[in-house]
C-alpha cells in the first residue's frame, strides 16, 4: 500500500504550536508526518468505485491525540499507541464520538474529535490544511505526543461512521497545561 500512496504523491506536515491568552504564539514541532495504508485503503475504494457511494465519507473529518506513540510506526501504521478517552479530552468545545474504528481488520471503538468544516481550508490548488485546536480547558495535565487524521466512513457502513486513521505523527512529549492552547495545524498535498 506504501507504494501506491508514493504513486499519488500524498504527503504531509504538521506544525504544533502553543498559544497562549496573551496572544503570544511559540512553535514546538513542525516536520513531515507519515501518511499510512488506511489513506491508500480509502483512495483504492473511492477510485474503485467500492465502499461508500457518497464523497462525504471519504473526507477527513476526525482526529484523535494519544499519550503512548509506537516507536515502530510506519505505513503500515493502524492505530494510534493510547488515544485518549471522553474523560482525558474533559472538553465541551470540541465533539467528541464514541465510534468504531477500524484496527487491523476488525473494529474498535474509540473517542475522537470532529474536525469543524470550518477548521478545514484549501491552501493551494492540490493541498488541504486542518487546524485542529486543544484549548485551553482540553486535555490538562495530559503528556501528549502523538496524534491522527481518520477517513469519515470510507466503507459506506449504514448508521454510523467507520472511520480509518489515515495519517499519523509522533512528536517530542508536550505536556498540555491549562495556560495555553495547543493548535495542530496538518497540510496534506495530493
Amino acid at each position: 500500500m506504501g507504494r501506491f500512496i508514493e504513486e499519488l504523491g500524498v504527503s504531509g506536515y504538521l506544525e504544533i504550536w502553543k498559544e497562549y491568552s496573551d496572544g503570544e504564539r511559540e512553535l514546538v514541532h513542525s516536520d513531515h508526518n507519515t501518511i499510512v495504508s488506511g489513506m491508500g485503503v480509502g483512495l483504492a475504494l473511492l477510485f474503485g468505485g467500492l465502499g461508500s457511494d457518497t464523497i462525504d465519507n471519504f473526507q477527513i473529518k476526525y482526529f484523535e491525540v494519544g499519550e503512548d506513540a509506537p516507536t515502530d510506526f510506519g505505513v503500515s501504521t493502524y492505530t494510534l499507541g493510547d488515544e485518549l478517552t471522553r474523560a482525558q479530552y474533559n472538553t465541551s468545545s470540541v465533539a467528541i464520538f464514541n465510534l468504531p474504528q477500524y484496527k487491523n481488520n476488525s473494529l474498535v471503538n474509540e473517542d475522537m474529535l470532529l474536525i469543524p468544516q470550518e477548521m478545514i481550508r484549501r491552501v493551494a490548488v492540490n493541498s488541504v490544511q486542518y487546524t485542529l485546536t486543544l484549548d485551553t480547558g482540553t486535555a490538562n495535565e495530559i503528556t501528549l505526543n502523538e496524534i491522527g487524521l481518520l477517513m469519515k466512513n470510507p466503507t459506506g457502513n449504514i448508521g454510523e461512521d467507520n472511520p480509518i486513521l489515515v495519517a499519523f505523527k509522533s512528536f517530542n512529549s508536550i505536556t498540555k497545561k491549562g495556560e495555553f492552547s495547543l493548535i495542530f495545524k496538518w497540510t496534506l498535498s495530493f
